[in-house]
């Protein structure tokens, strides 16, 4: 094309010479086949560059002024926190730098994720797993204590013997009510429905119960349903699931630390001291509970 761009510069050249300026540029651009806005454009950039062919090459099409270009400090941070998170991804990033540089104008994850592909920080592309269906109708509105139970595994830990806890627990979504927390050393379905079936002895059955779409709540299988969650829909119970990566769906079982705030009232060290009224009668207790008579006081003579 730019060899194409030179012929044409060139016999436009020889025809202005032949013709004392009055070369017929419409007929050129026809033997070339190119527009006639294009042929002028060549002529325009050759005459500006004082004859000069270079004039005619392919020009860059980057902006000269890019407004919407992220920052390389901000480029930076997101480098660095990556670097600090390797797991975490262009979604988790964001969160943590408006968390920490919310005065920044921190990009959008699709941004994020150009600008660790750029700087080499990119994971592989994880190979796409199976996933459980969420509940595909509108959770039912809270209207009243056991319309909903919240149920969520609280992370795990490790104990000094060495063991796994799993905190297991249950809460009524409109009282933010306690049901259950319970340590169990295996998530299975067995184990939650042990729980379940202390749970529904002491506080009878709900209407529905929300859960993420993890096990034993869910499974990849048909309808997405466990022998867990089977057993509920046989007690009359509407299993609910939260979309993947929706945890706030799931609100009450995933408070956000940050959101907490330290409370303006003191701990005193000193308990506050309790008037005795005059009918109040105080008397120490031995060990076990009983209450000694009172010794007589001895007068000196």
């Amino acid at each position: 094309m730019v060899k194409e761009r030179s012929k044409f510069i060139l016999e436009w050249k020889r025809r202005q010479d032949a013709t004392e300026g009055r070369a017929n540029v419409s007929e050129l651009c026809r033997e070339f086949g190119v527009s006639r806005d294009a042929g002028y454009r060549w002529i325009r950039r050759y005459q500006a560059a004082n004859g000069d062919l270079s004039a005619v090459m392919d020009r860059s099409h980057r902006p000269t002024s890019m407004p919407t270009k992220v920052d390389e400090q901000v480029e930076d941070l997101v480098a660095a926190a990556r670097k600090a998170n390797p797991r975490y991804g262009p979604k988790k990033l964001r969160s943590l730098l408006v968390e920490r540089f919310g005065h920044l104008p921190i990009p959008a994850p699709s941004t994020i994720g150009e600008i660790l592909k750029r700087r080499g920080l990119s994971q592989r592309p994880r190979k796409r797993r199976r996933r459980s269906t969420p509940f595909s109708q509108p959770f039912a509105d809270v209207v009243a204590p056991n319309t909903t139970w919240c149920v969520d595994f609280k992370g795990h830990f490790r104990m000094k013997d060495g063991r796994v806890c799993y905190p297991l627990t249950i809460l009524d979504a409109h009282t933010r009510f306690l049901v259950r927390c319970e340590a169990l050393l295996e998530p299975t379905g067995d184990a939650v429905k042990e729980v379940f079936d202390s749970a529904f002895q002491e506080y009878g059955v709900p209407e529905a119960i929300r859960t993420d779409n993890g096990p034993p709540f869910a499974c990849v299988g048909a309808g997405s349903l466990t022998p867990l969650s089977v057993w509920w829909i046989k007690l009359g119970i509407r299993p609910e699931r939260i979309a993947p990566g929706k945890p706030q769906q799931n609100g009450r079982q995933e408070p956000p630390a940050r959101f907490y705030e330290r409370s303006p009232r003191k701990y005193p060290r000193k308990l506050l001291c309790v008037d005795r009224e005059p009918w109040f009668l105080y008397q120490r207790v031995t060990k076990r509970g009983c209450l000694r008579p009172p010794e007589p006081t001895t007068r000196s003579r």
